[in-house]
């Protein structure tokens, strides 16, 4: 998929998914209570978080308020425009997990509804696990 369908999906996603399609928001309730847990089982103080298709925030009211070390990338422009006007001192890049260089590894690694988009699976969990510290965690959600 490229760019383009990502801002329109983004776009359809916002329509229909705050309407309150049931099955997403069954999801997004359990997912939420899986972070906040995971986050609390953490001693650690300066947890890192990197949120891989982060879309338009769902979840980072959560991260926000754990006052982690944040990090949210998606491929879609719209969605990152979208959280920066709603949270502009914090960090959101528009790129893919590919693009994304650093020599930062996190606790934890949300992959939110997002696995089922990418083409080579294989090599995209070989990036996650090369991100992920020892000892992180890594959360996934597919519908």
């Amino acid at each position: 998929m490229n760019k383009e369908n990502y801002n329109e999906l983004h776009v359809l996603w916002d329509a229909s998914h705050s309407a309150g399609s049931p099955t997403y928001l069954v999801r997004k309730s359990i997912l939420k209570k899986r972070i906040v847990n995971t986050l609390n089982s953490f001693n650690d103080n300066t947890l890192s978080v990197l949120d891989v298709g982060c879309g338009t925030g769902d979840y980072f009211p959560i991260f926000k308020k754990c006052n982690v070390n944040y990090c949210g990338i998606d491929v879609s422009d719209y969605a990152i425009t979208k959280l920066r006007n709603k949270y502009p001192c914090d960090k959101f890049y528009c790129l893919d997990l590919f693009s994304y260089k650093t020599i930062k590894r996190y606790n934890l690694i949300l992959l939110s509804e997002v696995l089922e988009h990418i083409a080579d699976q294989n090599k995209f969990l070989k990036k996650i696990n090369y991100l992920l510290k020892i000892d992180g965690i890594l959360i996934i959600s597919v519908p």
